[in-house]
């Protein structure tokens, strides 16, 4: 639901979120890895879809002002920092438009998810099951204001935040 209208994805990866996004009429992807678009492609066309996939950087994105309505990142790499992408997400973004960013997920409580816990503990690091509190608390992009909140998926939850440009 947090996805309207347009959509591009930033760091579409091995296309997961493509694949789930493919029946809508206006949903694009971009990503740098030529190897991810290969996997991403083969994916979709075995779906029975077609690919929307561009290779490209999200610091100058290939695409005119105001042609989406959302721009979705999940778990972005660095390039989310950037102030360039920032300008490049507000100038591709329609007035009123928003930028979905999913930084992390966890798994609900299960066996596997202690599992995972203590392997962390053992290498001596936070889990990020722990870890989330702060995730988003300081996130400025473009001036956009976000708003946080958990999403159940399947047996684990994703933390999204939603930005949305004045409009």
């Amino acid at each position: 639901p947090a996805l309207q209208g347009r959509v591009l994805e930033l760091g579409f990866g091995t296309g997961h979120a493509q694949l789930a996004l493919a029946n809508r009429p206006a949903v694009a992807g971009l990503d740098a890895s030529p190897q991810m678009a290969a996997i991403a492609a083969a994916r979709l066309r075995r779906g029975g879809f077609q690919p929307r996939l561009v290779r490209g950087l999200a610091q100058a994105l290939p695409f005119p002002a105001a042609a989406f309505d959302t721009v979705l990142a999940t778990f972005p790499a660095e390039y989310i920092l950037d102030p360039a992408t920032h300008d490049e997400i507000r100038r591709v973004l329609a007035p009123g438009g928003r930028l979905v960013i999913v930084p992390l997920a966890q798994l609900d409580d299960s066996p596997y998810a202690a599992l995972v816990d203590l392997v962390y503990r053992l290498t001596l690091q936070a889990s990020p099951r722990h870890a989330t509190e702060l995730a988003g608390s300081q996130l400025q992009i473009a001036g956009m204001r976000f708003t946080r909140r958990w999403v159940s998926v399947g047996g684990s939850r994703a933390l999204m935040l939603v930005g949305t440009t004045d409009g």
